[in-house]
């Protein structure tokens, strides 16, 4: 027996209102894209530990992971405080191994998931 008896309409509201709290929830993102300075968007799965598919070290308040391949290898830290990304690493050349040079951090922006046609 419900302790509160509602008219129609403000049933019909109430009931809105519950589907609507619990399909906001149940939608929350476990994958934020981010977009930083001139580099392409980048997917970061909190739930799989992830960037782009790349493991990753995710904190409250950090966002490393290594990005290493024939050409290189690279360090790319995001500080969720400040919203900025700081890249550092190494580039491989045939005259040798130079520096990633240091720069400003670049700053990172939530986007919207990539759009898809189906």
């Amino acid at each position: 027996m419900p302790l509160v008896k509602l008219n129609g309409g403000a049933g019909v509201a109430l009931v809105a209102l519950a589907v609507l709290a619990a399909s906001s929830h149940a939608a929350r993102a476990d994958t934020i894209f981010l977009k930083c300075g001139t580099m392409n968007m980048v997917a970061v799965d909190l739930t799989k530990h992830t960037v782009d598919d790349k493991p990753a070290s995710i904190t409250p308040i950090s966002i490393d992971w290594e990005n290493a391949n024939k050409d290189g290898d690279v360090h790319l830290h995001i500080d969720r405080t400040a919203g900025t990304l700081t890249i550092s690493g190494t580039y491989y050349t045939q005259n040798g191994n130079i520096p990633i040079p240091s720069g400003s951090p670049d700053t990172c922006t939530v986007s919207s998931p990539p759009s898809t046609k189906f």
